[in-house]
């Protein structure tokens, strides 16, 4: 990828530099807080860290009733909570359904911490679908027009469905229906 560096080679720059400028003094000092706060965050992390089930069973709620908040069965609640690899807006709404907010933030070696709007994160995606999403600028009234030909399609297919159901003859039925 152009213009990547190894974080190894950025923070080689940055420790010479403060090397170079405030001494191996400096130096030290400036590794020692970056340890220290490293082993922090880990062990902050470690004693915060629960599963979504463990957070589920503290707010005293059953798989049952957070599949009832989020319009899910128990099954697909319990491959939510059990789920390697979730999708951002899955588990904003699983956390709803606990009465919960998410709050993401990113921590950088050098100590920095940038908090993210995960509101504005799932602003970019369709909150409806599990599918990735694209952006639709200019295509926006294409993809209505598609969107109101598949409904039409939809409604065709349920009326054939329903003349099938009802008379012995399907297809004069169904394409009068249509038409």
């Amino acid at each position: 990828m152009a213009g990547h560096r190894p974080w190894r080679d950025i923070r080689a720059g940055r420790e010479r530099r403060i090397e170079a400028e405030h001494g191996t003094e400096a130096l030290n000092e400036h590794r020692k807080r970056m340890d220290q706060a490293t082993t922090e965050s880990r062990d902050r992390y470690e004693r915060q860290q629960r599963t979504l089930a463990e957070l589920r069973k503290a707010r005293e709620l059953t798989q049952i009733g957070v599949g009832e908040r989020l319009g899910v069965s128990q099954p697909q609640v319990s491959r939510i909570e059990n789920s390697a690899d979730l999708y951002l807006s899955t588990l904003h709404r699983y956390v709803e359904a606990l009465e919960g907010t998410v709050e993401i933030v990113v921590r950088f070696p050098d100590g920095e911490a940038v908090p993210l709007d995960l509101s504005q994160l799932l602003n970019n995606r369709d909150t409806d679908s599990d599918e990735p999403t694209t952006a639709v600028t200019s295509d926006s009234d294409d993809l209505a027009q598609v969107r109101a030909q598949l409904d039409e399609l939809r409604a065709t297919v349920a009326a054939f469905t329903t003349a099938a159901t009802n008379t012995s003859e399907p297809t004069t039925t169904a394409a009068a229906q249509a038409s």
